[in-house]
Parts: C-alpha cells; structure tokens; sequence
C-alpha cells in the first residue's frame, strides 16, 4: 500500500510533524545507519503488542514511481521489523497505524546516527527490578513473560536475581561481579551468607572466584544431583517424597539441584538398587550380587553362559519400532532445548527419553533366553555403571565354576619353526590391542593412570623413559591403523564398542573445533572423563612383531582383560594362518583324545574347521594371548 499523491503529497510534510502511518507504507530507508540489523525482535514484537509502539519512528517522506507516498524509516528499523513480525503472525493487520515523526532529508541521517549511537543500554540489574516490581504489583509470572515475550522460566530467573543481596546488586552494576557469579550466589536467598562467601571468595586468587567454586562454597556438603549417580538413581521427586529437601539451581538447563540429606539418599539409593536385586532373583539365578558400582574389570574375571535369543513377535517389533521413532523425536528435542537457555522442558523432555530408552532395552532383554540348567550354575550382577544407569549383567559364572581353559603350550614346532608366523604375530596383537582399548575406555581412573604415566615418563624423567613403547600419548589415533595389521578386525567384538562409543561422542562433540575448548568447560566432568578415555585408549598400540616381547603387559593386568571374552580360535582367526603341525598340536592339548594320525592325513581346510569345531566354547587362547605366560 502507498498513500496516494491524490490525498497528500511529500511536500505537504513539515519536519517535526508526527503522525500515524500505514505500517505497509514504511520501508528502511537508504540514510539509516543501521540498514542491516538481524538481531532477535522476539521481546520487542510482544512488548509491541501488549503496550503499543511507545516511541514514534523517525521517517523522510518520499515520492515513488507511481505518485504515490511512502515513508523511509531512518530511526526505529528494530521497531517496523518487530511490527512486520505481527503483521506476517497476523496479530495485527497490514495497515496498522505507526506513531512517526517528520525528518529533513538533508538531517536524516545525523538523526539515525544519534538515535543509534547516543543510547545507551539498561543495565540488566534494572531489568531485574522492573521485573520484581511488576511481580510485586500482582501480576502473575505467566503474564509478565507473555507481556514481554519471554518464557516462565526467564521471569522466575529475573526475580531471583532481583532478590540477591542490595550490597551485591551494587557491586555487579559496578563491575565487581560477573553475571554467572551473581547467578551462583543466588541459589540461597539468605543475603548474609551469600555476602560472607563473597566477602571470603575476594580474599582468594580470581581463579577461586569462579562461579563453580561459589557454588561449591554455598552447597558445602550438599550432593550435586547432576553429578551423583544415586541421586540421579532415585530421582529427586521420590527423595522428596520421602521428606528430603532439594535446592534447586534455578540457571541450571537441566534444573539440576543438591540433596542435602545424604544419608537419605544413600538409604532410598540401597533399597531401590535391593528391589531390582530381589527382581532379578525371583528368575531363578543360582546367584545374585547387588553392588553400588559395576566395572568392565567386575565380570572379566568371569565366564559369561551363552544364552539363546528368540525371534521378537510382531507385536515386540511394532512397539519397538514406535519406541524407537519416540526416542529419535525426544532426543532431537533435547538437543534444541539444551541450546535454548531459556527452556525449562529439558530435564521432562530428558527423563521421558531415558524411559523409552529403557522400555526398548527391557523388551529386547527380554528375548535373551537362559535354560533352567545354565540358570543353575551362572548368576547375575545387578549395579550402576560409570555413567549412573542401571546394568543388569545375566549369565555370569564365577571363577571356580568356570570351564578349566587350556592354552597353547607350544611356540616352536618339532620342526624347530616358529608355531606363529610373524603376520599371525600381528593380527593376534592387533586384537589384543583393540580388547585392551576397548577395556581401558570403560575405566576412568586408569586411563587417568595411563595419560599421566606417559606424560610423566616423557616430561619429569631426565631423557625420558620409554619402559612400555605400548602407550604412545601422542594424539594419533592408533585404532583404525590396526586394520593394517588384522583385516577382521572390524568384525570384532572390540572394535564394534570402540567404533560406537566413538560414534556417541562425535554426535555430542561441536562441529567446528575451534570451538571445542569453550564446550569442554561447560561439560559435567563425567563427560570430558569419557572423552579423555576414549582418546587415551585410542593411542594405546600394543602391535608386536614376535612372540618375545609383551608390551602393554601391566595395563592388561591393571585393566582385568581376559582376551577369551574378546577373540575366539576358529578356522580364519587362527588355524588358517598355522601350520598343519601347529594345528594338530593344538586339538591334541585341548582333547588328547584325538587321533594324531587321522588329523594328520586330513586336508589343511578339513582340518581346520575340524579344530575349529574341537576348540569352540573351550575359551582356548594361544600363549601370547593368555595374561598369564607360563615359562617355556
């Protein structure tokens, strides 16, 4: 729309006349300093549409093609951009009347200038205050965040901050605190303890100042729900069903608190854990451990009963299938809300997913099938992982009641030749190596042990020491290098976890890694944890060309790896690779009842898929294999 010359025409304007125009009349002017403004008019559109426009916008007439008028907007483009907004939601219509104000065209643009560059901002503190004084005045939370169109949860931030001590109002609009800071004192009404750890915080380096180590000092003693595993276990709603008191970091994304009665924690964490414990047993297991914590190293000591699988049925698969488009939406909705620091919905949102997560895991369990008989000799390990989600280990057989294993005792044949060629060497070091990654990528503390052992033998030793060449903390990943070396080993139980874990991270990880530093400070430590393990394990390269040497010897040990829950003897792992004598030598250890003679005149293929088949479920390792080497 455009007013035609027939009603009025440019000249009849007088600079300093103001009036209302049609909005579908104003256009950004060429003489405004600020033609290409993209910042966010969210808050402005609704404040636009609940009060009006408050302040006219200041325009030069101008004349088109047509005859017609229109209004070049050189002050208050955010405001026409705001009322476009409304216009396109049709909250209001296309020719909505705008307050203007006349301008010269030879004075314009100082005046878009000064507008622009003469204002200075509202301190947020005095955000903080309108905010508390409409709040006083008995408008409900809901309606302020409507009237300035932000979220309920943006309101209750406001106000929070709106009730921190006066004297510290007064330092963070001088400069002496920081926003986040502010934020961490506020998680305790009581002005004279937020004062004293202030106060005793100044007296200590800037570094001791941060906005965690605030918190730290006003949660003295409180349990961090985000970061315990038994709380998250529980879950606050029923710790404070049972009468425990939570305080609530209100700027926490994920609405994360601290529990400050642990004794209760620790009391509703056992009697939840003692409850699956119980489930599990009435299954008909000849045992049942219920541990707080359960490690990767807890079932390598282990034999592991093979279990059957049934086919799921239809009606399995379909809720799996809805399951499994349930969680995809969830998880892609977390991840938007956990951009959004305004959102309050991310830690709903986050539950609903770790509970279709589980309802998918419990159906798919469900498919695994023990017999009576293994259910009789094997038992099952109930606990929380590193990552504080419930593991329920089934099939377990202790040490004493596992299969007596028999390993290789041969390295050199009658013939006096080596019993491995050199390529075998490497392809069975390769998937030791890939075991010992996978394992170490599980255990936190001891890929901290490992990072600081390599780095302390290279930066505090004179020279430095090099006593086990197996870990090499050097930022190249040795993981996929390992293919050169065994070419089935993507097809290993090892790499498969490795290449997952590896997944999760990358999915998690930004984009740009120029940006990597900055969200790693944001991060729980429980995740740069995972991340430094998975990148500790990659580097570990226990690659070994004769059978002589055993780098990587302690950190097997360390890490519990039995090498017979990760690799199996078959006819391509291993007896393809041997020689005849070799592969004979082996089925007569592992049965001596074996026919020497018969095995001899059997064709190299025949025999080794006879061996493979003599060897299966016996957990049979060759020598450089087993963690314990017995002396030749």
């Amino acid at each position: 729309m455009r007013i035609q010359n027939t009603d009025m025409t440019a000249t009849q304007f007088t600079p300093g006349q103001t009036l209302q125009v049609p909005l579908n009349t104003l256009f950004i002017s060429p003489l405004n300093v600020r033609r290409h403004d993209s910042t966010d008019i969210t808050e402005l559109a609704a404040l636009i549409r609940s009060q009006g426009v408050l302040q006219n916008l200041l325009v030069v007439p101008e004349v088109d093609a047509g005859g017609g008028v229109r209004f070049g907007v050189v002050g208050g483009g955010r405001r026409m951009r705001a009322l476009n907004h409304l216009a396109q939601r049709r909250e209001i219509v296309a020719e909505y009347p705008v307050p203007v104000k006349i301008m010269a065209v030879d004075t314009a643009e100082q005046a878009s200038l000064a507008e622009n560059s003469g204002r200075e901002a509202m301190h947020p503190a005095d955000e903080f205050e309108a905010f508390q004084r409409q709040r006083d005045a008995g408008i409900p939370i809901e309606d302020i965040a409507a009237t300035f169109g932000v979220t309920p949860l943006v309101v209750r931030r406001r106000l929070k901050l709106a009730n921190i001590s006066p004297r510290l109002l007064h330092a963070y609009r001088q400069g002496e605190l920081k926003l986040d800071q502010l934020q961490a004192l506020a998680l305790t009404d009581r002005h004279d303890v937020q004062e004293r750890v202030w106060a005793e915080a100044k007296e200590l380096p800037y570094w001791k100042q941060s906005a965690r180590e605030l918190r730290d000092s006003i949660t003295d003693g409180a349990v961090a729900t985000a970061d315990d595993a038994a709380a998250r276990f529980v879950g606050l709603d029923a710790y404070e069903a049972a009468g425990g008191h939570v305080v609530r970091d209100l700027f926490s994304d994920r609405g994360d608190g601290y529990v400050a009665d642990k004794d209760l924690l620790q009391k509703l964490f056992a009697e939840k854990l003692e409850a699956v414990g119980d489930q599990v047993r009435a299954e008909g297991w000849s045992w049942v451990e219920v541990r707080e914590r359960v490690r990767p190293g807890d079932m390598y000591q282990m034999g592991r009963s093979k279990a059957s699988e049934r086919a799921l049925t239809e009606a399995e698969q379909a809720e799996i299938a809805a399951l499994e488009a349930q969680a995809k939406a969830l998880d892609a909705k977390a991840d938007t809300l956990e951009e959004d620091d305004d959102s309050d919905e991310y830690e709903t949102v986050s539950a609903e997913l770790v509970e279709v997560q589980a309802k998918i895991k419990a159906i798919k369990d469900g498919a695994v099938v023990y017999s009576e008989r293994q259910m009789k000799k094997a038992g099952a390990i109930v606990g929380l992982n590193h990552s504080g989600q419930l593991e329920i280990h089934r099939g377990l057989i202790k040490e004493a009641d596992k299969p007596k294993k028999v390993e290789a005792g041969v390295t050199v044949t009658e013939s006096g030749k080596p019993a491995h060629p050199e390529s075998l060497v490497r392809k069975l070091s390769a998937h030791r190596t890939m075991a010992i990654q996978a394992s170490l990528a599980d255990q936190h503390r001891l890929a901290l042990d490992t990072l600081c052992y390599s780095l302390a033998s290279t930066v505090l030793y004179s020279g430095g020491y090099h006593g086990d060449r197996g870990i090499r903390i050097n930022a190249n990943s040795q993981t996929f290098s390992l293919r050169q070396h065994a070419d089935d080993i993507e097809q290993s139980k090892a790499w498969g976890q490795m290449a997952e874990r590896r997944a999760k991270l990358l999915e998690k990880l930004p984009e740009n890694p120029a940006e990597l530093f900055a969200w790693l400070q944001e991060q729980s430590l429980e995740t740069v944890l995972d991340i430094l393990a998975f990148c500790t394990a990659s580097c570990v390269d226990g690659v070994q060309h004769n059978e002589g040497s055993r780098p990587l010897a302690e950190l097997e040990e360390a890490a519990g790896l039995d090498m017979s829950d990760w690799w199996e003897a078959s006819a391509g792992s291993y007896f393809k690779h041997v020689r005849k004598e070799t592969a004979i030598a082996v089925v007569k250890q592992v049965d001596p009842a074996q026919d020497g003679e018969k095995l001899a005149k059997l064709k190299k293929g025949e025999l080794d898929k006879h061996a493979e088949v003599v060897l299966s479920g016996t957990r049979w390792l060759p020598r450089m294999l087993a963690r314990e080497v017995p002396k030749a």
